[in-house]
């Protein structure tokens, strides 16, 4: 693949995943757990893969919210993976 080719797919993915958080809502849901960063290939405008990195903090968090939160997300099945991890 030549450059412009490499842009144009991560613009392509970019877009997609842009829609992909308009349409579900994602970041406001998460919103009220915490605050919410978006980083990785996402922020850098760099995405080849289909994967959006999200960090919530929430310093008055615990597991069992974190895991209740996930699982509510899991149960609307908009997804189709997701990686939990507490720091």
């Amino acid at each position: 693949m030549v450059k412009t080719d490499l842009i144009k797919l991560s613009q392509k993915v970019k877009k997609e995943a842009d829609e992909l958080l308009h349409k579900t809502e994602l970041i406001r849901f998460l919103s009220e757990h915490g605050k919410v960063f978006i980083w990785g290939s996402y922020k850098l405008d760099l995405m080849m893969g289909r994967d959006i990195d999200i960090n919530v903090i929430d310093k008055d968090s615990s597991r069992e919210k974190t895991i209740g939160i996930l699982n509510s997300l899991i149960r609307e099945n908009k997804f189709r993976g997701y990686i939990f991890m507490i720091l």
